[in-house]
C-alpha cells in the first residue's frame, strides 16, 4: 500500500509541474489540461489499445486522432491533479470518424465515469460535450474513448478542458 500512494504523490507531483511548465500549449490559462488543443504535440495523453496522431480539420486548428491498435476499445487519458470537494467543468469537442462513436469520462481511475459520463456520442460533425462534477480525490483522469471493437477505426476529439468553478 506504501508503494502504491508514493507511486500516487509522484504521479501528481509530475502532473503537477507537466502542467505549469506547458501553459504555452493550453488554449487557455484557466485550462487544467495543457495541451486540451492538440496544437504542437500530444505530450501528456498516454494512449492505451490505441494509436494517437495530430490531425488537420479539428474544431479548432488541429485536433485529436485516436486510431483503434487492436480489436479491442482504446482510449486515451490525462492525468490532472484536482482538489477534493472542488467543482470542475470538463468540455471536448467530438467528431466521429470510421468507429462512429466515442466517450468523454472524467474519473478516479483511467476509463472510469465515476464523475462525468458523456454518454455514447456520435455526431459526425463537431460538437461541443460538457458537464460539471465534484473532485473526489487529488487527481482526475480524462479519458476519450475511441468506442470501437476493430482496429484502425477513429474517432477525432478536439479543445479538451476542465476548469475549475467558484
Amino acid at each position: 500500500k506504501m508503494q502504491a500512494w508514493l507511486l500516487l504523490l509522484i504521479m501528481l507531483l509530475l502532473s503537477s509541474l507537466m502542467i505549469k511548465s506547458m501553459d504555452l500549449f493550453s488554449s487557455s490559462k484557466d485550462n487544467l489540461i495543457a495541451n486540451g488543443g492538440f496544437e504542437r504535440n500530444l505530450t501528456g495523453w498516454i494512449p492505451y489499445k490505441n494509436n494517437l496522431y495530430l490531425s488537420e480539420g479539428g474544431h479548432s486548428g488541429k485536433c485529436l486522432k485516436i486510431i483503434a491498435s487492436e480489436n479491442v476499445t482504446g482510449y486515451t487519458y490525462f492525468i490532472v491533479p484536482t482538489e477534493i470537494g472542488r467543482k470542475y467543468e470538463i468540455s471536448a469537442y467530438f467528431k466521429s470518424g470510421t468507429a462512429g462513436s466515442g466517450q468523454i469520462k472524467a474519473g478516479t481511475l483511467m476509463s472510469v465515469e465515476d464523475l462525468y459520463y458523456s454518454g455514447i456520442l456520435s455526431n459526425a460533425e463537431w460538437k461541443r460535450h460538457s458537464g460539471v462534477f465534484g473532485a473526489t480525490t487529488p487527481i482526475t483522469y480524462i479519458t476519450l474513448v475511441n468506442l470501437t471493437s476493430v482496429k484502425g477505426q477513429t474517432s477525432f476529439f478536439d479543445s479538451v478542458s476542465l476548469t475549475k468553478l467558484e
